[in-house]
């Protein structure tokens, strides 16, 4: 990889903390959602929430809290060893003559680097790294080599890594039954032979980056797939703005559509009352008339008859008796009922109304993305 190309490759974003935005310091992975944070930051979370159990802050996912807190999360040494190879590329690209030696206190500018240990070194320091049994096998380059830009893929460490267990030791083996790298003091203890199974370091690690590599392939549709609902997703929250619109429009058309039929049926249902009710007001009147002439004869008679009784003689009572008896016996035999109560009635029928709006009611309707098919989904280009 080209020192030119190194950070490009990379990118940004990958070395970022999605929390405070800036380079990850103390990266911690939580486990299983792999998402990576500065080590302050989880704490400020962790703070905050005050719970058992930490929810990602990018994904939400629960996360169990150990128990010595963020400080037993797992270490991300693969992204805290990027964001070194990175901040010192910038360093050997932008100002070679300010970086000083990692190893003495002199304050010297450093001319070399050495890979395995990523440390910057003057040239004391380099000759004494040389001459060291320890170290005089290392790869060491020049600032000058660096700048060239052939040797970015050399800015990460090269560290043996220690046994987690046996923190002096270092790590040679890997345990294939335990999933671990295992130093020779684990390989003769904890997993010994045959019980657990070993592989070479290398062989492991290229048999698992294989492994690694198909999955991303597989997983690479779905990421596709996914890029391909999202693009989806934002256009549909557009088509639902429009279909808001749309839907408020045709609710406003329908009902005034329906408050015109309504108006138009009220006016016929108003006329037909008008109606009904003149009828009956004939009818009233008529009997209403009737009733005032029958008591207008019956009260005629009866006072005719009281004055008779009171004040006739025996010749004017024997004249009239038989007639006013008659009529007083015609008048007692008159049906007492009152008159009925449907004089009165008005009978409001909404049958019309009822099948005009059964005809003429909206259906359901339910709006779609662009074009006439409101079944079509949105399109993505």
């Amino acid at each position: 990889m080209a020192t030119a190309e190194f950070p490009t490759d990379i990118g940004v974003d990958f070395l970022q903390c999605t929390v405070c935005c800036d380079t990850f310091k103390e990266p911690k992975t939580l486990i299983p959602c792999l998402h990576t944070f500065c080590k302050s930051c989880l704490k400020e979370c962790v703070t905050k929430q005050r719970v058992s159990h930490l929810s990602c802050p990018l994904c939400r996912q629960e996360v169990p809290i150990p128990e010595d807190g963020v400080e037993g999360l797992k270490n991300n040494s693969f992204i805290a060893s990027l964001v070194a190879a990175v901040q010192d590329y910038i360093k050997i690209r932008e100002n070679p003559s300010k970086i000083l030696c990692s190893h003495c206190d002199a304050g010297a500018v450093a001319t070399s680097r050495c890979v395995e240990c990523a440390e910057f070194l003057c040239h004391s320091c380099e000759s004494a790294h040389r001459r060291l049994k320890s170290t005089n096998g290392h790869t060491r380059l020049t600032i000058d080599e660096l700048q060239t830009g052939e040797h970015g893929d050399k800015l990460r460490a090269k560290r043996i890594p220690k046994c987690e267990v046996h923190p002096s030791k270092t790590v040679w083996l890997y345990c294939t039954t335990c999933d671990v790298p295992i130093c020779r003091e684990c390989a003769g203890t904890d997993h010994q032979e045959p019980a657990h199974q070993h592989e070479e370091l290398s062989q492991a690690a290229a048999e698992r980056k294989k492994t690694i590599k198909d999955l991303i392939a597989r997983c690479q549709w779905q990421v596709q797939n996914l890029h391909k609902h999202e693009k989806m997703l934002a256009k549909m929250e557009s088509y639902l703005e429009e279909n808001e619109e749309k839907a408020k429009a045709e609710v406003t058309t329908n009902m005034k559509r329906l408050i015109t039929i309504i108006q138009q049926e009220e006016t016929v249902m108003l006329d037909s009352i008008t109606m009904a009710a003149e009828q009956q007001r004939k009818k009233l009147q008529g009997q209403l008339e009737e009733k005032q002439t029958s008591l207008a004869s019956a009260k005629r008679t009866c006072d005719f008859a009281m004055a008779l009784a009171r004040e006739g003689d025996i010749f004017e009572m024997l004249t009239f008796s038989k007639e006013i008896e008659q009529r007083l016996h015609s008048i007692a035999a008159q049906p007492s009922t009152g008159p009925g109560a449907d004089l009165a009635k008005i009978t409001v029928e909404y049958g019309s109304l009822k099948q005009q709006l059964k005809t003429d009611f909206p259906k359901n309707t339910k709006l779609f993305g662009k074009g006439s098919d409101r079944r079509r989904e949105p399109e993505v280009e």
